[in-house]
């Protein structure tokens, strides 16, 4: 069994495969080595297998044809076949210990932790100053970060326990998601 599950939620379309692109090149410069990498996407999947192909040698690409982002993350999680899952929405780049600092505090943390967020860069920021710049601006005033360190807490400089707010970015042990039963269905985002 893999250690660990790496799930990518994208729509696949355009725009987002260009952010995609900066989040596999990040995820393949992990200094944590042993994980599987699973892209779950509306469309656009040759597109994808051939973006991934570039930077990792084994991966899977599924195809579902439609967007909702709990659905999407339920595939991913019922195919992955690590102990722990870290879902990814497609607009992130990680730092290079990301995944390593990730699975290190959530292995110290007392057996009950099913879940925790971490603080990467939202390259979705980065899309936003080259085709409206006034909306990069607002966004980065109204950034959630204050509030999350509100309401959680850090470990390091990295790691945030508690809800993340505005994406996803987080690592799980996998049976805890299974036992609560995945992603509410019911719900779109």
């Amino acid at each position: 069994m893999t250690s660990v599950s790496v799930v990518i939620r994208t729509t696949g379309k355009p725009e987002k495969i260009r952010l995609l692109k900066m989040l596999l090149q990040s995820l393949s410069q992990q200094t944590y080595k042993n994980f599987e990498l699973i892209i779950v996407c509306e469309s656009n999947a040759d597109i994808i297998r051939n973006l991934t192909s570039k930077y990792f040698n084994k991966f899977k690409v599924i195809e579902t044809g439609f967007w909702n982002r709990c659905k999407t993350t339920n595939f991913g999680i019922l195919i992955a076949n690590g102990e722990y899952i870290a879902l990814l929405d497609d607009d992130y780049i990680l730092d290079r210990n990301w995944l390593e600092e990730l699975l290190s505090v959530l292995k110290k943390l007392p057996e009950n932790t099913a879940c925790i967020a971490s603080n990467c860069i939202p390259v979705h920021r980065e899309a936003f100053k080259y085709r409206h710049p006034s909306i990069a601006r607002i966004l980065e005033a109204l950034s959630f970060r204050p509030l999350w360190r509100k309401k959680g807490k850090w470990y390091d400089r990295h790691i945030f326990i508690g809800v993340s707010l505005g994406g996803t970015h987080v690592i799980c042990k996998r049976q805890a998601i299974l036992n609560v039963g995945g992603c509410d269905m019911e719900l779109e985002e």
